[in-house]
């Protein structure tokens, strides 16, 4: 019988011995949770207050309310209902549609100056009478501008006379077509020439009638002066069309074509808009500010817009038609890059970035990132507050970090040793802080902190390592600090894993 039991006790004996060793080799089994999910807590008001336990907000004293996280992928953040509503969260959906992109700059109201003109004599005179007496005078084609006295005009009135004469006689024709025509170069009036002609008498002082229309911009001569011939009378400007000269930058010149449309409104002219058309595009760059001159041309009826003020163009260039768009509100752009926070739909959000086109009435062309009919928050409150704090509050809570308030110094840390926590400069600990500032060694003494030896202290229930003698607001999150007595101080930092003396 006995060569039959010790067989099989060396059987057991090796059986046990292989699974002592593959515990020890492969590690126990681990015990798997009834869940993949956690639940976290935040409020509503703050999103950036999360907790893994029930209670009420640190800073209004909400009710946290719950948000699943266990189970999320990566950066997607799942957020209970009753959140997004407090948060009062909304969407939009990318779309298809035409856009009519335009560029808006400053510009200066200049006349035209194609209708600036010079009044000036062929000959030398004097003038007698001056009726366009003042600059900014509005004066119209054929009216008269002044009268003058000139030899030169009285001896070509009498060879005319001379010429007509002697035609009445003998019919030539070539000595009267001649003084026809010089008169025609002196600019002597036709109604006068007729009057000659009837009359027959010398006339001593010619009028000058103006042969176009406009606002006399400057008054070169005055009654009684001689003129020499060339010499500037009068300069009159048509300012029934004018010009708009406005700057724009050498990255946008590619974008505008001559023909382009153009909407102008003119700062001195209330709820006005002029339509335009963009008439010429400077080719040479002005070095200093890296723009080039273009000009929008446009009817002055009315003569309300005067030369020199000020003007905001609007330059609508190329349209797009059938691409895709979003809300200008849904993106928050960083500079570098521009991201939206995309609906995943049963709660899950996940931020994604984006390439932008062209802009338009509040939407911008989208060239990749989303697909159409992708559905993106739109609420400025979720996508600056929830999508900064909430964010990186979670992803601390899910990789078993503290709650942390930006670049902090050395303090003591989980493990007893002074650490640096990790984090943004939003706040900083600085060598002049506030008192309640924890020495930077190894472990918290509390009990230094109670000066008034009174047994208690004051602690932010958020940085449990700020602690003070007397009422006050945290310097790192400027939340109430909260009486504790020393012991309980103590407990707070070993709770939340700080070394205490």
């Amino acid at each position: 019988m006995k060569k039959y039991i010790y067989p099989a006790a060396a059987v057991l004996i090796a059986a046990v011995i292989f699974t002592i060793t593959y515990l020890l080799i492969y590690g126990m089994p681990e015990k798997s949770s009834d869940s993949g999910e956690k639940t976290l807590y935040t409020c509503g008001m703050h999103p950036q207050i999360i907790s893994d336990k029930p209670g009420n907000c640190p800073i209004c004293e909400m009710k946290l309310t719950p948000m699943k996280s266990g189970s999320q992928d990566g950066d997607v953040v799942e957020i209970m209902p009753e959140v997004q509503q407090m948060m009062n969260l909304k969407t939009t959906k990318v779309q298809r549609r035409s856009l009519a992109p335009s560029i808006t700059t400053n510009g200066v109201v200049k006349t035209d100056e194609r209708k600036e003109y010079v009044i000036s004599t062929r000959y030398e005179g004097w003038i007698e009478k001056l009726y366009a007496d003042y600059t900014g005078k509005s004066v119209s084609k054929g009216e008269k501008l002044f009268e003058i006295y000139s030899p030169m005009l009285i001896t070509a009135q009498q060879e005319y006379l001379t010429a007509l004469k002697h035609y009445k006689n003998s019919q030539n024709q070539d000595l009267l077509k001649a003084a026809v025509r010089k008169l025609e170069l002196l600019q002597f009036p036709d109604e006068e020439l007729k009057k000659l002609e009837k009359s027959g008498e010398i006339l001593n002082t010619v009028p000058y009638y103006s042969p176009y229309n406009g606002i006399v911009t400057m008054k070169d001569a005055v009654e009684g002066q001689m003129i020499n011939a060339g010499m500037p009378v009068l300069r009159l400007s048509d300012i029934s069309q004018v010009w708009v000269i406005a700057d724009i930058y050498e990255n946008e010149l590619s974008k505008i074509r001559v023909g382009n449309a153009a909407k102008v409104k003119i700062n001195g002219i209330k709820n006005s808009e002029f339509a335009g058309t963009v008439t010429f595009i400077d080719p040479l760059l002005t070095e200093s500010s890296r723009t080039a001159k273009v000009r929008v041309e446009l009817v002055n009826a009315g003569l309300q817009i005067k030369p020199n003020m000020l003007a905001e163009v609007e330059i609508v260039h190329n349209g797009l038609n059938n691409v895709l768009t979003l809300e200008s509100n849904a993106i928050i752009r960083s500079g570098k890059r521009n991201v939206v926070i995309r609906s995943m739909g049963n709660g899950k959000f996940r931020p994604a970035e984006v390439v932008l086109g062209e802009y338009s009435d509040g939407y911008y062309q989208i060239l990749s990132g989303l697909e159409e009919n992708d559905v993106v928050v739109n609420s400025a409150q979720f996508l600056i507050d929830s999508e900064s704090n909430l964010r990186a509050s979670l992803n601390k809570f899910m990789s078993g970090g503290e709650h942390n308030h930006g670049s902090m110094p050395a303090t003591p840390s989980k493990e007893g040793g002074t650490g640096k926590a990790a984090g943004s400069d939003t706040h900083q600990h600085s060598a002049d802080a506030p008192e309640n500032k924890v020495p930077e060694k190894e472990g918290v003494d509390v009990a230094s902190f109670d000066k008034n030896k009174d047994g208690t202290v004051f602690q932010c229930p958020m940085d449990w390592d700020v602690l003070a003698d007397e009422k006050g607001r945290c310097h790192i999150c400027e939340m109430k600090l909260k009486e504790y007595t020393v012991d309980q101080a103590k407990s707070n930092l070993r709770e939340h894993g700080y070394k205490v003396k």
